[in-house]
């Protein structure tokens, strides 16, 4: 009975240790750190993902963390989770762009990622990219993410130093950049559209631009819209490519 006691303590000390990492990640990565999940769902997942990966690699030390060893795995395992965010961040705000081209920036509608209203054009994207990332087992393989990092830093041996915080940092720059790729067809066909507008109404300024051009300009949105969608994919592809080396750069390379 005592041998047992103190295997299920020792195995206790272990699944925290990973536990504070997996937790971190999972609150903040994509899909399952949505508040559309309920939280005591994201819980059982970070649990679950937890004893599978207790199983999976080798066991750690069965030590107690210190506070700061608990601080630095929880920003580790956050770090990763937010450099993966930041791709599906960048798409809310490219549908907030091709939404104040189209006119539609008062279309809104509550994120529940985000917990604030966004452009529907920005939830469209989101729904798309979400679709897209799950067909190319993109949970999966953040999943393995989660392993490289564990085999790269065992648990208690996390670390995040001043150049991995300043990556990170800049990292978050990569977003708005993305955000230019997926609108700029469509905020350029906008744009021409305007200026469109802007000369006619120069040329003919008895014309009633907000009964005929608001309408019209809606119309060209969607169908500017419509055919940007095709670049949609391989840009977001290249996004997550981008964001899960970089990752892995800050687990050293590990693969």
């Amino acid at each position: 009975m005592l041998n047992a006691a103190l295997d299920l303590h020792a195995w206790l000390y272990r699944f925290g240790a990973v536990f504070a990492r997996t937790g971190a990640f999972v609150m903040v990565a994509p899909v399952f750190g949505s508040r559309l999940v309920p939280l005591r769902y994201r819980l059982v997942v970070a649990a679950a993902v937890s004893v599978f990966l207790l199983t999976a690699l080798p066991e750690p030390e069965a030590v107690m963390l210190a506070p700061l060893q608990v601080f630095r795995e929880v920003a580790l395992g956050a770090a990763l989770g937010f450099v993966l965010q930041t791709v599906f961040d960048a798409l809310v705000i490219a549908g907030q762009l091709v939404s104040l081209g189209m006119g539609l920036g008062f279309a809104n509608l509550v994120d529940h990622r985000h917990g604030a209203s966004v452009p529907v054009v920005g939830q469209l994207y989101l729904l798309l990219a979400t679709l897209a990332f799950l067909a190319m087992d993109g949970h999966v393989a953040m999943v393995s993410l989660l392993a490289d990092s564990f085999r790269a830093m065992p648990a208690g041996a996390a670390r995040m130093d001043a150049a991995s915080a300043g990556a990170v940092v800049e990292w978050g720059g990569r977003m708005l950049s993305g955000a230019l790729q997926v609108a700029l067809p469509a905020v350029i066909a906008m744009t021409v559209v305007n200026v469109a507008f802007g000369v006619v109404s120069r040329a003919a300024p008895q014309l009633n631009l907000f009964g005929v051009g608001f309408p019209l300009a809606i119309v060209l949105g969607f169908v500017a819209l419509w055919l940007s969608l095709r670049s949609l994919a391989p840009v977001f592809g290249s996004l997550v490519e981008e964001a899960f080396a970089m990752a892995q750069s800050l687990l050293g390379g590990a693969r």
